[in-house]
């Protein structure tokens, strides 16, 4: 056998077989270990939420994908307030309405979608799975909803949208395309979204980027309330030209349509479905996207809405959701903290 190296002119000449040292990966206890929580993992039947997903992709990942997929900045505190913040926000629902039949499909930039929900651009997809992204790009075309691409993907561009069906949408999280409309993503106060409508922008998103940049920023969810709160006051709200877009902390069907009733088109979801598909494959994001339409359904009948522009404001209480007085606990900081002890009886010697 000849080994050549890809510019033959440029080649030293043949490669002896012989003298080349065969790398033999060692398989760690570790490893061996991992591999057996995968074989013993429970069915999908008996996944029942999105939280499942995530306790079964911290149990069989790799510890450096697992690391990565659910770390964030610093303490943590902004990554842990994107879902807590949701429970600070109550229904209000109604009754004496027909809801034998819900819709909540939706349009999100003149686009149809299925449900108020897009799957938003997170990296390095093939940590989780050897397919990556694509695995995202399928199951959107099968649940009717949008990929967002993300700029940090295993997989190639190319190998994305090949993967696509005919006539599916799918977002770049970058372009430099000026025919398109443009969403600004990161904007976490009413000021930069004002700034965002005044220059043209055709929507932007609430992020903080999955809490993995300044630690302690507020949720999207929080920022939301305050910019359709300022809108109003400057008769901007509501905007049909201007789209209002969330993502952080979503684990639920009622945390969607709780963005939605304050104001949001959609929200983004990502770590929740790289969980689904590091765990189960291309099974697994399947039924995270059809748990998802299931829950959709149930809470729009239990909410008295049929379909997405009945759910309204008047159908949450947000007076609480920018209180801080109790927020995530820092947990290296108590971790390490030896607490005060009280008085106690002495054990007898």
């Amino acid at each position: 056998m000849t080994l050549s190296l890809i510019y033959a002119p440029h080649s030293l000449g043949k490669v002896d077989p012989g003298s080349v040292t065969k790398v033999v990966k060692e398989v760690t206890e570790e490893e061996l270990a991992r591999q057996e929580r995968v074989k013993n993992r429970p069915s999908l039947d008996e996944i029942l939420n999105l939280h499942d997903f995530e306790a079964i992709a911290k149990e069989t990942l790799p510890a450096k994908a697992w690391a990565y997929y659910s770390s964030a900045a610093d303490d943590e505190i902004t990554n842990r307030e994107n879902h807590l913040a949701y429970q600070r926000i109550w229904f209000r629902p109604r009754v004496m309405r027909d809801v034998s039949k819900v819709d909540w499909s939706t349009t999100i930039l003149g686009h149809k979608s299925s449900m108020p929900v897009y799957i938003t651009a997170t990296a390095l997809g093939k940590l989780g799975h050897p397919e990556g992204e694509v695995l995202l790009t399928r199951a959107a075309a099968k649940h009717g909803i949008i990929q967002m691409i993300p700029t940090l993907a295993s997989c190639s561009f190319d190998e994305i949208v090949d993967a696509a069906k005919p006539g599916q949408v799918q977002f770049m999280q970058l372009a430099d395309l000026v025919s398109v409309p443009i969403i600004l993503k990161g904007v976490q106060c009413w000021e930069d979204a004002l700034l965002a409508l005044e220059t043209g922008c055709q929507g932007i998103v609430l992020s903080n980027h999955g809490g993995r940049q300044l630690d302690t920023s507020r949720s999207g969810i929080e920022v939301l309330e305050e910019v359709v709160t300022k809108f109003k006051e400057r008769s901007l709200w509501p905007c049909p030209h201007f789209e209002i877009y969330v993502d952080g902390g979503v684990r639920r069907a009622t945390d969607v349509l709780k963005a939605v009733a304050l104001g949001a088109t959609a929200v983004g979801v990502g770590r929740p479905f790289l969980y689904a598909y590091s765990a189960y494959g291309q099974e697994g994001i399947d039924k995270a996207l059809q748990i998802l339409h299931d829950e959709m359904e149930m809470n729009m009948r239990l909410l008295g809405a049929r379909t997405i522009s009945e759910v309204v404001p008047e159908m949450v209480d947000a007076r609480h959701l920018s209180s801080h007085s109790a927020p995530p606990s820092d947990e290296l900081y108590l971790g390490n903290y030896d607490r005060l002890r009280r008085a106690a009886i002495k054990a007898k010697l």
